[in-house]
């Protein structure tokens, strides 16, 4: 994997990590970034809409006009319990 697909990778577990922390499993595309801003991520508005259309096809977030949230499929990802290419896997107490 070169650099760039590990940033991603690690970018799109983040983003599956904050819907999973959410009260009712979403969140706005706005708040998103700024999550991943606080990671460490400066991920550009069309950036960040490319790995949330990534993540709806992979079937792991559905959505909704500005609102993102999280299905079974990508809380199994997030935690660990499930794996898939292009998606970081968290590491042991992550």
């Amino acid at each position: 994997m070169s650099y760039a697909d590990e940033v991603a990778a690690d970018r799109r577990l983040m983003i599956l990590r904050a819907l999973e922390a959410t009260t009712g499993y979403g969140a706005n595309v706005t708040l998103i970034g700024l999550f991943l801003d606080s990671k460490g991520h400066k991920a550009s508005h069309d950036l960040l809409q490319g790995d949330l259309a990534w993540l709806t096809e992979q079937g792991f977030v559905e959505l909704k006009d500005e609102a993102v949230l999280l299905t079974q499929r990508g809380a199994d990802i997030a935690a660990g319990r499930a794996r898939h290419p292009g998606v970081r896997r968290p590491r042991p107490g992550e």
